[in-house]
């Protein structure tokens, strides 16, 4: 503790403070071409059309129908019937490149004979172009398992809302969907009686799928499992759950998806990593710590983390010499998230008395049998305090008699100096204890400090009856200026 005392010669007194893929589509139909059920663009030309199914066993399957126009509609409708896997080829395949928009329409269904189910292996396969497909809003396709590559290679496809599916099979499905980037589930992918080698590659290669949307009690097999998102910032190769801040690894969201009791949203999760730190100033020759200057950090999930010695990537710190010295901090997991901070070493600078007058006076006084107060003679006086510090505390003044008041003749009067606050009790100044007179801030930027009390606070002379001889008295006064420790 620093301590700066001042001795006064002379005391004196004299006693007297997210979505659907919707779009509008027009539904006039091409004059010649076109048929009722074709909601063709009425400047689009039909290029090319024909049924689902053929004839099979003696059945006239032949209800479905499809129309491609020169603006790459595929319009498809009716009721489809088996298509096994013996015609992998989807009938538009040669056009495949021709195709930017698919539109069921609202009778489109699935028929069934014989045990025999619908394939949509291939259906869309290559179709680069594709951009847009819309099903029917109640389309249930019940009577078909078979989606392998369904959508294979449809590099411009973005969005998607699937209908009702019960796959069997759905290997590749969206493989190579490169700019897919949300896909819309309306019920459970699995079951107990599929393979998940049934399920592979089902999202391979959708490096911009960023959002999944799953039903209520929605299940997916291990096979078709969540891609993992870039890990490329601000993302980081895992997935948030709805409105959550926790993030999980594909298989730990496939296992918060599975069952869930709501419906479940899954995004890319982008970062929340935050690192702060800031500039200091520290006297020479003190001692300097890293962690000083670091402020705060949170993870990737925005959850704060504190300081370690692997975040000080870059230091030199002299304290021995003043000057200006560079320190950099980085994220423990963001390598991108590097903060430098400045730490100045200055000369320290002191903190003293800048003037203190050498006689403190009191007004005259008239011995009673009364208690007799006497102010100072004069109310302004006042001790000034410079304070230079580069780090700053607070500090205070005491006050103690070093000579009990005494009068020519050698008597002495004994407690009679008191120092008065407003709103405390007068406080006794004498040889045996010291009395704190004032308190100091040390936050502030001032240099110099004038300390005064006023008329009827601060030093004051208290006599009491019987207590004074005539004359007038003196005693000296120490005044120490302490540095106080925060």
């Amino acid at each position: 503790m620093f301590v700066r005392k001042i001795l006064f010669a002379v005391i004196s007194v004299f006693l007297f403070w997210t979505a659907l893929v919707s779009f509008p589509l027009d539904s006039a139909a091409d004059d010649k071409e076109s048929n009722e059920d074709s909601p063709q663009v009425k400047a689009a030309k039909i290029i090319a059309k024909g049924g689902l199914n053929a004839n099979q066993g003696g059945y006239d399957l032949d209800a479905g129908k499809w129309t491609l126009d020169s603006e790459g509609l595929l319009y498809i409708s009716g009721m489809a019937f088996s298509r096994g896997n013996n015609d992998p080829v989807p009938y538009w395949s040669k056009m495949s490149q021709q195709i930017k928009t698919v539109v069921f329409d609202d009778k489109f269904v699935v028929g069934s004979l014989i045990n025999s189910w619908y394939s949509f292996n291939n259906y869309f396969k290559n179709c680069s172009n594709l951009e847009r497909v819309k099903f029917p809003t109640d389309l249930n396709i019940v009577y078909s398992e078979d989606f392998d590559s369904m959508f294979e290679g449809c590099s411009s496809l973005k969005e998607i809302e699937l209908p009702i599916i019960k796959p069997r099979k759905a290997r590749n499905m969206f493989k190579g969907c490169t700019s897919l980037k949300s896909v819309k589930f309306n019920n459970s992918l699995s079951s107990n009686k599929y393979n998940d080698k049934n399920w592979g590659g089902f999202f391979e290669g959708c490096d911009s799928l960023s959002k999944i949307e799953f039903p209520v009690t929605s299940t997916l097999v291990a096979g078709a499992m969540l891609p993992t998102p870039p890990n490329t910032l601000p993302y980081f190769g895992k997935w948030r759950i709805n409105d959550e801040k926790k993030s999980y690894t594909p298989i730990e969201a496939l296992q918060m998806i599975d069952n869930s009791k709501v419906r479940v949203v899954v995004t890319w999760a982008e970062s929340m990593a935050t690192l702060d730190v800031k500039d200091s100033v520290i006297p020479v020759n003190s001692v300097w710590n890293p962690v000083d200057n670091f402020v705060s950090a949170t993870n990737h999930d925005g959850d704060p983390i504190y300081y370690n010695n692997s975040m000080l990537v870059e230091r030199y710190v002299d304290t021995s010499t003043p000057g200006t010295y560079e320190v950099a901090y980085q994220h423990p997991d963001r390598a991108d998230l590097k903060k430098i901070v400045k730490v100045e070493v200055v000369n320290p600078g002191f903190l003293d008395f800048k003037s203190v007058p050498s006689t403190m006076s009191f007004e005259d006084s008239v011995i009673s049998n009364k208690l007799v107060e006497a102010k100072r003679k004069d109310p302004n006086w006042q001790l000034t305090i410079s304070d230079t510090r580069v780090v700053r505390s607070n500090w205070r003044i005491t006050a103690q008699l070093l000579t009990p008041l005494t009068n020519a003749k050698g008597e002495t009067l004994n407690d009679a100096l008191f120092f008065r606050k407003k709103g405390s009790a007068d406080q006794l100044i004498n040889t045996k204890d010291t009395t704190v007179i004032y308190e100091g801030i040390g936050n502030s930027t001032k240099e110099l400090y004038d300390i005064q009390w006023g008329e009827n606070a601060g030093p004051i002379m208290k006599i009491r009856p019987g207590s004074a001889k005539l004359g007038a008295y003196q005693a000296n006064i120490e005044f120490a200026l302490l540095n106080v420790p925060a």
